[in-house]
């Protein structure tokens, strides 16, 4: 069984039908190209791993608001996304069982403004700390916000390989690290220029192929979190 298929390389797939030689029940791949935020793009069909007219289009989100899809989506608007093999995938059909409250979207003037935007929405108490994660793009932008709150009296845990057990602690984490778990409430912070898409990210791109892929792995970070 191969999970966040998207994010696996031709390599590791190559060893994968190595160890699963092809048989009539031989391997179960689930991935989403539209959450691939490493580098590693790849053909299943060129590494011998057969899905044309096998494969099945998972359309129903259980764990995410339809508020929340809707505006997530539209972060990756004009953006083409592969199948995992030859094909273009799409989000046509997709929707979401659950409803709640729409994003919201706030700006600040300084990093000052932001933090106490961010201890008067947790001193709210709807939603326990524990409860509720703070999402940044880099660890050095982790470390600031962990900084801030703590002089503020605010209990944080950072996740760094799972979701910690901490008592009533506020998560915090990288936009890498918090994929693949759920919250109550998330706050994605210090979405500012030169942060996201990250500045350093694009400047390694050796052409403009490399930059446009590094940009799209840039929106589909911002649409996992």
């Amino acid at each position: 069984i191969v999970d966040e298929a998207q994010d696996l390389s031709p390599e590791a797939y190559k060893l994968i039908r190595a160890l699963a030689p092809e048989d009539e029940n031989d391997i179960f791949v689930v991935g989403d190209g539209h959450q691939r935020i490493y580098r590693y793009k790849v053909s299943l069909s060129q590494c011998g791993i057969k899905i044309v007219g096998r494969s099945h289009r998972l359309r129903l989100n259980y764990r995410t608001t339809d508020e929340i899809r809707k505006y997530a989506v539209k972060i990756l608007h004009n953006i083409q996304v592969d199948d995992l093999d030859e094909g273009v995938d799409n989000h046509k059909g997709y929707m979401s069982l659950l409803h709640g409250t729409k994003p919201t979207v706030q700006s600040f003037g300084s990093f000052t403004e932001e933090v106490e935007f961010i201890i008067s929405t947790l001193k709210d108490n709807t939603v326990a700390h524990a409860r509720t994660c703070l999402v940044a793009r880099t660890q050095d932008m982790v470390n600031k916000y962990i900084d801030a709150l703590s002089k503020s009296g605010i209990k944080t845990i950072q996740i760094r390989r799972s979701a910690p057990s901490g008592g009533d602690k506020l998560r915090i984490a990288t936009m890498h690290r918090v994929k693949g778990l759920e919250f109550d409430r998330v706050m994605i912070a210090g979405v500012n220029d030169m942060v996201m898409p990250y500045k350093t990210a694009l400047n390694q791109a050796d052409d403009d192929l490399a930059k446009e892929a590094a940009e799209t792995r840039e929106r589909c970070l911002l649409y996992v979190a």
